[in-house]
């Protein structure tokens, strides 16, 4: 990088001085791996920037339609109980999630209005065999579909394929740090 450090002036010139400034990182970012969770473990993500936020994957689902009840209430307080469904558009199917996340209330991520840990953090890895036998490894990202007055699961859509897979996995990846929780393979949807 060129930086002008001086101007010398004679009549009729300016003659600029310049220092040259070479940046290059004294140390290289690695990347760490913490150890991969399962469903129903506490995973604490302490030596990531999500500081001591501590996450449980409860339970996962998938599903081509859910449905669920909440209780719709009007100012006055007065309270009616619906039910509603989300339904997975053509060539999707849902994911639902349940779990359990007690945020570290000191940092930054925390701080923001919309958190979604999934749409931020977590792909979909998994393996497919195509009909000729031939292995092919699938990473998506997750489309968020949760309705607001849905708040006991979280609901995000993903290409059918993954019904018909193997080897599948959340990964969870928070700037260089990375664990994944291993799902079951998935034989039958709900």
């Amino acid at each position: 990088m060129k930086i002008l450090s001086s101007l010398k002036q004679k009549p009729g010139k300016l003659i600029p001085s310049y220092k040259i400034i070479n940046i290059k990182p004294t140390n290289i970012i690695s990347s760490e791996k913490l150890k991969d969770g399962k469903i129903g473990q506490k995973i604490n993500l302490s030596k990531t920037f999500l500081g001591d936020t501590n996450y449980t994957l409860r339970s996962i689902t998938y599903t081509t339609n859910y449905l669920y009840e909440y209780k719709q209430c009007s100012e006055y307080m007065d309270c009616i109980d619906k039910k509603s469904s989300v339904q997975a558009q053509p060539g999707k199917i849902l994911l639902v999630i349940k779990d359990s996340i007690d945020w570290d209330q000191n940092t930054s991520y925390y701080k923001l209005d919309k958190r979604d840990m999934y749409k931020d953090f977590v792909t979909l890895e998994y393996e497919f065999t195509t009909s000729n036998n031939k292995k092919l490894n699938h990473s998506v990202r997750l489309e968020n579909v949760t309705p607001t007055t849905l708040n006991t699961a979280k609901i995000y859509e993903v290409g059918n394929l993954v019904a018909r897979s193997h080897d599948v996995k959340l990964k969870f990846k928070i700037r260089n740090t990375s664990f994944y929780i291993n799902l079951d393979k998935i034989s039958e949807l709900k």
